[in-house]
């Protein structure tokens, strides 16, 4: 399994598998399946562009047998010290278990670390305790900001931070 950058040319592949996070989880993104499937490919395209190219954003994916599994998205937030926030975290089932969220954290923490931020932010659903319990172990700490998640209103966005 390799961890690295999106690459232009796989726009359709990070589509399917964002898509299919959004199926597998509805209860873990900001987004919905409804809102993002919808999306022109010039969006896809300029995320695969914007991650192989830009330094104050990045999509991580983790592939196996010439499959995408996993993926992370990082940016850069104007706030002084800088930080860096980390958004759609998400690992097909078969390969969940085998460290590659680790690996996906940790790419998106070096790359963060590179670019001069103190800190990372998150956010992470009440309903997807699994995920909340690998930020904690992580290192991850709740600041005590909370709000409705934007995608179903009877769901918490609780948001965490590590510093760096």
């Amino acid at each position: 399994m390799e961890v690295r950058r999106l690459r232009v040319g796989e726009e359709q592949a990070i589509r399917e598998l964002r898509l299919r996070a959004l199926r597998d989880a509805p209860y873990a993104f900001s987004s919905s399946l409804a809102e993002e499937e919808h999306d022109p490919p010039e969006h896809w395209d300029g995320l695969a562009a914007r991650s192989e190219a830009a330094t104050d954003s990045v999509v991580f994916v983790a592939v196996a047998a010439d499959a995408l599994v996993g993926m992370i998205g990082g940016y850069m937030s104007d706030d002084d010290p800088p930080a860096a926030g980390v958004w759609g975290m998400w690992v097909a089932p078969e390969a969940r278990r085998g460290g590659v969220a680790s690996r996906l954290l940790d790419a998106v923490t070096g790359w963060a670390r590179g670019r001069g931020a103190a800190r990372l932010e998150l956010s992470v659903s009440d309903r997807a305790s699994a995920a909340a319990a690998f930020y904690r172990r992580r290192g991850f700490l709740p600041t005590g900001e909370t709000r409705p998640l934007p995608s179903d209103g009877s769901a918490t966005e609780v948001f965490l931070l590590k510093p760096l």
